[in-house]
């Protein structure tokens, strides 16, 4: 099968050559994606032409190849009208220039399997299976094109959608208020409510920033779980800790045990009943184990889990784990500002929410108050973010007492009081609240748990 279709390639030509169709076919194609090097020089001499607002004709396009020395390779006067003679209806142009990207994309792929093949011969025996396929996944994710089929909406359309959107965002909100709707995911702490966050809208990318120790990891493991409760599947991408990391912290979590006794190997009466009652769950918690994955694998993954009807909502945990991907050129700021743009693209192409967590930098740490400009590595993140929270647990100076005269923590520990700042919303207010974290138990509550006892065994409700 040939790889192209000069039918396609002349038909482009000689209508931009006979008509004012540039416009039509300028954002659709390239000058790379034609197969010959003459059609190349040529459809580049028509678009140059039409940037600097000169017409485009036969004579024209003769008098700028012969500037550049190309007019005799580029077939001479005897090719350009023969194409502009031959020219089919050019009201179809763009369609022509779809096929033409479509061929070009064939053969992108196809020098680019050569080029992995030839790389796996001279590489096997320095290279693991591990290693060869995250480098395939890496290169393959850079030339895949993006594509968005609704990237327009027309003015007058927009009016129409709108109170249709509105309509359904209204009955939404009756549904999850009344426990009705459980696709749609929320947040497990009454306080977060108030600042418009009664639930993670389907296209939202979120962002949860701390320190290292502060909680984190467990933050996003509360949000999964509360969400695969209520029926949810969440996939989860760990790209540090391991799957039995996550499940010895479950197990503690549900269980009430203490990880010295998970530890021990032992499947106690407690962790017994605690999964019998995970497993009733109508949802779940999807665990990826993902070290050194570049966010293109990981959103192409999640969009597979997507199409097997097993994802609703993406956890990563967390970006300074992620590999990241260079273009020629970039710094590491325009690397991690591409992991922002992907993750927002997915979000919103799938109509699914993302959720990332991220490290703090340690200029952070001398700020009194926590935002997103301290998310460690780039603020292009926070930027691209539509909801962006910080964690802060102070490092006490003295014992953490609770009101029945228990010391919950000590001097030197972080306290369980955690300061959560809600920097950012873009659909709602921003502001300040705080939550309990019990640390044994890789578990955050809300304030208004007022004993120890309450405050140990508290399950949060929406």
């Amino acid at each position: 099968m040939d790889l192209f279709s000069l039918e396609a390639e002349k038909a482009i030509l000689g209508a931009l050559l006979t008509a004012d169709v540039m416009q039509a076919v300028e954002s659709e194609i390239e000058a790379t994606d034609f197969s010959e090097k003459r059609n190349q020089d040529i459809y580049s001499v028509c678009k140059e032409l039409f940037t600097e607002g000169n017409p485009i004709d036969p004579v024209m396009v003769k008098a700028r190849l012969q500037e550049r020395g190309e007019f005799l390779n580029a077939g001479g006067m005897g090719y350009l009208i023969t194409m502009a003679d031959n020219t089919p209806e050019v009201d179809r142009v763009s369609h022509y220039a779809k096929i033409v990207k479509r061929f070009s994309g064939f053969r992108q792929i196809q020098g680019w399997l050569e080029q992995q093949a030839a790389l796996i011969h001279s590489s096997t025996a320095n290279e693991s299976m591990d290693e060869i396929f995250s480098r395939l996944h890496t290169t393959l994710d850079a030339i895949k094109p993006d594509t968005e089929d609704t990237a327009l909406l027309m003015w007058l359309d927009s009016f129409a959608q709108f109170v249709l959107e509105q309509d359904k965002r209204k009955e939404e909100l009756q549904l999850i208020a009344e426990g009705k709707m459980t696709d749609r995911a929320t947040l497990p702490w009454r306080n977060l409510k108030y600042f418009g966050l009664d639930y993670i809208r389907p296209e939202m990318f979120m962002v949860v920033a701390a320190d290292s120790s502060v909680g984190k990891t467990t933050f996003l493991e509360n949000i999964a779980e509360h969400n695969a409760e209520r029926g949810l599947n969440v996939v989860f991408f760990h790209l540090e800790l391991s799957h039995q990391t996550m499940m010895d912290r479950r197990a503690v979590r549900w269980s009430g045990e203490k990880m010295e006794v998970v530890d021990s190997g032992v499947m106690t009466p407690a962790m017994e009943d605690a999964n019998r009652k995970l497993q009733t769950w109508k949802g779940g918690v999807h665990y990826v184990h993902c070290p050194n994955w570049s966010i293109r694998r990981i959103v192409n993954y999640a969009r597979m889990l997507r199409r097997k009807g097993k994802c609703d909502l993406v956890i990563i945990d967390y970006l300074q784990k992620i590999n990241l991907f260079y273009r020629r050129g970039w710094t590491e700021e325009n690397a991690l500002a591409d992991v922002g743009e992907v993750i927002k693209n997915s979000a919103e192409q799938l109509g699914m929410p993302y959720i990332l967590g991220s490290q703090m930098n340690r200029a952070s740490r001398q700020e009194k108050r926590r935002t997103m400009n301290g998310v460690r590595g780039s603020g292009q993140i926070s930027e691209k973010s539509n909801v962006g929270i910080t964690l802060d647990r102070d490092i006490l100076d003295e014992n953490f007492v609770t009101p029945e005269g228990i010391v919950a923590a000590v001097e030197g520990e972080r306290s369980p009081v955690t300061s959560v700042r809600i920097d950012k919303n873009t659909m709602g207010k921003t502001g300040d609240t705080k939550l309990w974290m019990t640390g044994a138990r890789f578990k955050f509550s809300d304030v208004d748990v007022v004993s120890l006892d309450e405050w140990m065994n508290a399950d949060s409700e929406v």
